[in-house]
C-alpha cells in the first residue's frame, strides 16, 4: 500500500520498542485516537511471531523488525538497543519516503532515539514528541540494585539528551510529568499527563467462568506486563499470606483463593515463588491467563 509522497494530511510516526503492536495498549489507543483525528500514522516497532514485515491494520501503518531475544543481562540490553536502534533508524527512513511525516513520537524504554528526532528536525522541521512511559534509571536501579554506576549515569544522560530535544513531553502520570519538569528541564506547558484505561465497550461484565476458581471460593487476577521491576515477588507474598496465614485462621471465610496473574514479559510468577523462601508453595494456587492486547 503506497501513499503519494508530499500528501497534505497530517502525518505523524510513532517508534516503539519493547512491544510489538497492538500489543502495546497504550501506544495502539494513542494510534486509533490519531487516525481518529484525520492523521495518517505510521509506527515502526518489533515484530511478534507471524507479523508480516509490513501491514495496514485499522488504518495504521505497521512497520516491523525481527525482536531481539529476552535478556537479563546488562550486556545483553546495550546489545539490544544498538541493534533495536540501527533497525529503527532503517524503518523511520523508509517510512519517511513513503510518506514524510510532521511529527515523529518514540516511546520509552529505552531513552536511545534522541538522534532520529535531531536527524528529522535538520531532514523537514519535524517535531519530535517523547512519550515517556518509564523512567529508565529507575528502572535499572530496580532491576539491577547492585549494578555499576556508570550504567545508571549513562541512563540519565540519555534521558536528559531525550527530554532537551523533546519538543513535547507526554507522561503517563502526574509524578512523571514533575520529573520531566524538575530533572529534564521542561516547562510545565511542554508536559502533558495522558492516562490510559480499559475500553469501555470490550471491558463489561460478562457470564462467570467457575472453571477459572478451580473449585475455590474466590479468584485474583493481576491483569499486565510482568518484568523482574514490577513487584510479582511482592504480589506473591501477599498470596502466601492469604494460603498459610488467613486461611488457616478460625475466623477466616472459607473456601479458598486461586491466583491467576494475566501476563506477558519475562517472568513466571510460579517460577518465582519456587526462588523465594517465603512464597514457596504458592504455585499450586497460580494458574495464566492468555494475553489480550485489545481489552
Amino acid at each position: 500500500m503506497k501513499r503519494a509522497r508530499g500528501s497534505r494530511q497530517p502525518a505523524v510516526l510513532i517508534v516503539v520498542q519493547n512491544l510489538p503492536l497492538p500489543g502495546d495498549r497504550r501506544v495502539w489507543l494513542e494510534c486509533q485516537a490519531l487516525v481518529r483525528a484525520g492523521q495518517r500514522v505510521s509506527v515502526v516497532c518489533p515484530k511478534a511471531p507471524g507479523d508480516p514485515d509490513h501491514r495496514v491494520l485499522d488504518g495504521v501503518d505497521i512497520h516491523t523488525y525481527p525482536a531481539y531475544p529476552p535478556t537479563r543481562r546488562k550486556v545483553g540490553f546495550l546489545a539490544e538497543y544498538v541493534y533495536s536502534f540501527a533497525m529503527t533508524a532503517r524503518l523511520t527512513l523508509r517510512a519517511w519516503r513513503r510518506c514524510p511525516y510532521r511529527v515523529l513520537q518514540t516511546c520509552n524504554p529505552p531513552d536511545i532515539f534522541w538522534p532520529l528526532g535531531l536527524l528529522f528536525k535538520a531532514m523537514g522541521g519535524t517535531r519530535f514528541v517523547f512519550d515517556q512511559h518509564d523512567l529508565c534509571p529507575e528502572l535499572y536501579e530496580s532491576r539491577f540494585p547492585d549494578g555499576p554506576r556508570f550504567f545508571h549515569r549513562a541512563l540519565l544522560l540519555m534521558e536528559r539528551c531525550t527530554y532537551q530535544v523533546a519538543d513535547h513531553v507526554i507522561a503517563t502520570n502526574d509524578s512523571y510529568r514533575e520529573v520531566a519538569i524538575r530533572r529534564g528541564r521542561r516547562r510545565p506547558d511542554q508536559v502533558t499527563v495522558v492516562r490510559s484505561g480499559p475500553d469501555p465497550e470490550r471491558l463489561r461484565r460478562g457470564t462467570p467462568d467457575p472453571a477459572l476458581r478451580r473449585g475455590r471460593r474466590f479468584l485474583v487476577c493481576y491483569v499486565g506486563v510482568m518484568g523482574p521491576q514490577d513487584g510479582v515477588d511482592i504480589v506473591l507474598r501477599a498470596a502466601h499470606h492469604i494460603v498459610h496465614v488467613v486461611e488457616r485462621d478460625p475466623g477466616a471465610t472459607r473456601g479458598g483463593i486461586q491466583h491467576s496473574p494475566g501476563r506477558r514479559g519475562h517472568l513466571r510468577p510460579d517460577a518465582v515463588s519456587r526462588e523465594h523462601d517465603d512464597t514457596r508453595g504458592c504455585h499450586p494456587r497460580l494458574s495464566h491467563l492468555p494475553w489480550s492486547a485489545r481489552f
